[in-house]
């Protein structure tokens, strides 16, 4: 399995849990994206001047087909984005990996001592029945100070993982430094 992480983990780090969109956040983005290329197209086709080879019926023929390319690039990017989005929780810090496509790679990382608060969003009757939502992990200083698990299942659990981890990580912090203090 750690041969599929997009990152290398530190001597010493023990991999907890790889977390992912769930299956039906993914679902629902690809139906909004069918609906948001059909509909077009149906109401293209309904206002078509079906008269032959004249111009406006040309222009409705290549709109309609440039739509239903556009359509296909957006729910292939929408797949790819599930594929390849990863979040990686270890016995030291929490990774955040995400790729829009091919040339882009974002990859951030905190350690677990440095979330300082953390929350869960679920809006919806959809995501309350299928039991995913947002968990959203504020840590210490920075702009950039939120990681957002979006989508995922069950964030309810992933929060209380992350949760023990992170006081598991301050307990040991206190025991070494009592240890240097000591010595």
């Amino acid at each position: 399995m750690a041969s599929k992480l997009p990152l290398e983990l530190q001597k010493e780090e023990k991999l907890v849990s790889l977390v992912k969109t769930h299956p039906i956040y993914f679902v629902l983005k690809m139906i909004g994206t069918v609906l948001g290329t059909a509909i077009p197209i149906a109401l293209f086709q309904l206002l078509s001047p079906n008269t032959g080879d004249d111009f406006l019926s040309t222009v409705f023929r290549i709109a309609t087909i440039a739509w239903l390319i556009g359509g296909f690039v957006i729910a292939y990017f929408i797949w790819y984005r599930y594929t390849h989005d990863l979040w990686i929780v270890t016995d030291q810090r929490v990774i955040d990996s995400t790729k829009n496509h091919w040339f882009h790679h974002r990859m951030a990382s905190t350690d677990l001592i440095n979330i300082e608060e953390m929350k869960i969003e679920r809006n919806g009757i959809i995501p309350t029945l299928f039991g995913f939502g947002d968990l959203i992990c504020q840590t210490a200083g920075g702009t950039d100070a939120k990681f957002i698990f979006d989508g995922v299942p069950q964030p309810n659990k992933v929060l209380e993982l992350v949760d023990d981890l992170r006081d598991k990580a301050r307990q040991k912090l206190g025991m070494n430094y009592m240890r240097k203090g000591e010595g």
